[in-house]
């Protein structure tokens, strides 16, 4: 009787296990852009989850051997007998190679994980080949001998070959520094992809479109206004079939081919775009020495792609709403402390003949002092939530697309949990809030997402965020200038507020004015002065914070240094990354745009 009991026992509690069958569960996850990473990159990862059993919701975390998880759990709901396929956002790698662990958890217990291994590459550069896998493309493994020497030797470049789950997100090419897109007909990629690499592309990527042979190839596709020359038709040359078209302004054409624009390059935004009107994916459809001839341009313009270039300025760590406690405060507050614990406790207790209570009134002073700063330092940090942006925005006059790098902090004064979201132009990365915290997981969709955000009492979380925003209007300048006068018009149709503008032309610069929307005139008369000296005249006493300092006179100085012929640099309030943070939106915004004159 009581071995049956056991037994039935035995059943039931197993029965939750029975229930939930690993191989319920099919998972399979790979590296976006290929195994190759460079360690200080973010990565993209996707994971493609097969749910055999009934709907659930299940807990995603990426793992590297035993340290502590890369990222916070990630909760996906999964229909019954659906197959979902989702990105997350790797902050980076370590180590020279490796194994990352995908874990897949269900009310808390695994249920079912994968491996991907990668390698790790220090010094170097990473190329990405997006090629139909059943195509070849074989010249880019004989690049070493084209690439420009440093100290005698070729920079090492790693070739990362990838056609299928790639991302579908733009930050999540941020691991690569050139990408090479060939035959795009026969990829098949999702607009969502395509949209992706056109974003990476104008926040400062590389990007190399390689011909099929079929003008209509890029034929509405984000691509399309990218590319240097506007495909037409396909002509027949003895050598290989040709593209032409028309050449779109301000872009090159660097090699030709019978005549015939052969390869072009043109700028897009901060990125640029190489553009082969004939399929030179192999050396002998030029030939081995013209297919070195036309990838040498393309290979030595290879740089490393400065994803957020902000990161290393220490911006936002001091808040001006959440204010540190006063020093003078918490030592007069110790001082108290000791005088009331010391001399006056010992007389009052020894008058009164009352010794023995000195065991509680030590313990009991010790206590309220202690509640008393904490209650003090806690509020002269506030009580409310900050959400705070600054950064700059770049600007080329006549064009209202620019490129947006900054910074958005979040300090909570209490502990709760958040929800970050951005939208699909700006990538973002978390900061951890200490060495011991996981990073919390970027979802990359439609939009970026941070699911699970989670605060202390007076905590501040940092992002370092590079968006691709489209303002309502371009700014145009039109100036004329006489010895050191100028004579400044400057149409506005950002609906932009700028204050504390400065014209650089040269190594001189005027005095503060402002250009609101619409069109407004200004004569200004140019002055000597280095960076550091005009920010200060620039800045009002009220604006000397360290991030408005610090933006400012690196914006001057590149300004000085810059080949345009004039620049304008303005602050205003009126720019944002779009975070949406669970409700809370950035109520303290200060960018800087930078208007550079088209030469």
């Amino acid at each position: 009787m009581c071995r049956s009991a056991l037994l039935l026992l035995l059943c039931l509690l197993t029965l939750p296990v029975a229930a939930q069958k690993p191989s319920d569960v099919q998972v399979r996850a790979w590296l976006s852009t290929g195994a190759k990473v460079h360690p200080g990159r973010c990565q993209a990862v996707t994971v493609e989850l097969e749910n055999l059993g009934p709907e659930r919701t299940f807990s995603l975390t990426l793992q590297h051997g035993s340290q502590l998880p890369m990222t916070a759990p990630l909760n996906v709901k999964v229909p019954a007998g659906a197959r979902q396929e989702l990105q997350m956002a790797v902050p980076s790698f370590e180590g020279w190679g490796g194994e990352l662990e995908v874990f897949v958890r269900f009310r808390e217990r695994k249920i079912a994980s994968t491996v991907l291994k990668y390698d790790t590459f220090g010094e170097g550069l990473a190329v990405l080949l997006v090629s139909p896998p059943d195509k070849s493309f074989g010249f880019l493994g004989g690049y070493s001998e084209l690439l420009p020497e440093t100290n005698g030797n070729h920079p090492p470049v790693y070739l990362n070959a990838q056609s299928a789950g790639l991302p579908t997100h733009w930050s999540g090419f941020l691991a690569a520094d050139l990408i090479v897109v060939h035959d795009l007909p026969r990829l098949n990629l999702p607009a969502s992809t395509l949209q992706a690499l056109a974003d990476w592309t104008r926040a400062g990527g590389r990007l190399v479109l390689v011909s099929s042979g079929d003008p209509g190839e890029y034929r509405g596709t984000p691509l399309e206004s990218l590319l240097p020359l506007v495909p037409g038709s396909s002509t027949d040359l003895p050598a290989c079939p040709i593209v032409t078209g028309e050449v779109r302004p301000g872009a090159a054409v660097e090699q030709e081919l019978d005549g015939l624009p052969a390869l072009l390059v043109a700028p897009a935004l901060q990125g640029s775009v190489w553009q082969f009107t004939v399929p030179a994916s192999k050396d002998t459809v030029l030939g081995s020495d013209g297919s070195k001839k036309f990838w040498k341009p393309v290979l030595n313009n290879i740089k490393p792609f400065d994803g957020f270039g902000l990161r290393g300025d220490n911006l936002l760590y001091r808040l001006p709403e959440a204010s540190l406690p006063a020093p003078g405060l918490m030592a007069w507050g110790l001082v108290l402390y000791v005088l009331i614990v010391g001399p006056i406790n010992f007389f009052l207790l020894k008058k009164r003949d009352r010794m023995l209570w000195i065991f509680v009134s030590v313990p009991v002073l010790a206590v309220a002092f202690t509640l008393g700063m904490f209650l003090t330092t806690q509020l002269s940090r506030g009580t409310v939530t900050v959400v705070r942006e600054v950064g700059v925005m770049k600007l080329t006059a006549g064009r209202s697309q620019g490129l947006l790098e900054g910074q958005a902090t979040l300090f909570a004064p209490f502990p709760h949990r958040y929800q970050a979201r951005f939208p699909r132009a700006t990538a973002a990365l978390a900061e951890s809030s200490a060495r011991t915290d996981p990073q919390p997981p970027a979802r990359l969709a439609e939009e970026m997402i941070y699911p699970d955000l989670e605060m202390r009492m007076s905590s501040l979380r940092r992002f370092s965020v590079r968006a691709v925003p489209e303002l309502a209007g371009p700014i145009t300048l039109s100036m004329k200038r006489s010895g050191q006068t100028v004579e400044l018009e400057v149409h506005n149709r950002s609906e932009l507020k700028l204050t504390h503008c400065c014209l650089v032309v040269g190594d001189r610069a005027s005095k503060p004015f402002e250009a609101g929307p619409g069109k407004s005139r200004h004569k200004l008369e140019l002055g000597a002065g280095d960076a550091h000296s005009l920010t200060t005249h620039l800045l009002d006493t009220s604006d000397q914070r360290d991030d408005r300092y610090k933006l400012t006179t690196a914006a001057l100085r590149t300004a000085f240094a810059s080949k345009a012929p004039a620049s304008l640099v303005g602050w205003t309030e009126g720019l944002t990354c779009g975070l949406e943070l669970t409700g809370l939106a950035a109520k303290h915004r200060d960018y800087l745009v930078v208007v550079e004159a088209i030469p």
